[in-house]
């Protein structure tokens, strides 16, 4: 599995978070700050999902991995 941090954001709570690849070889998923604890774990389990089936490099369109994401949640 690739290293990762969880940093927490103050963003527009329609955000519930992301994750991006750093040059660094970490990957960094956000968290919205103002979402609750409960809602930061599903978040933050969501974008391990990414991590963990290399969606970064996935050729599909970004709308295709969300929804097999949110299949197996």
């Amino acid at each position: 599995m690739e290293d990762y941090r969880v940093i927490l954001l103050d963003m527009d709570t329609k955000i519930k978070g992301y994750m991006i690849r750093n040059n660094d070889g970490f990957s960094t998923i956000v968290l919205n700050s103002r979402h609750c604890h409960e809602q930061n774990i599903k978040s933050c389990l969501h974008e391990l999902k990414h991590i963990l089936c290399n969606d970064l490099d996935a050729d599909e369109h970004i709308t295709t991995i969300e929804a097999k994401r949110h299949e197996t949640t």
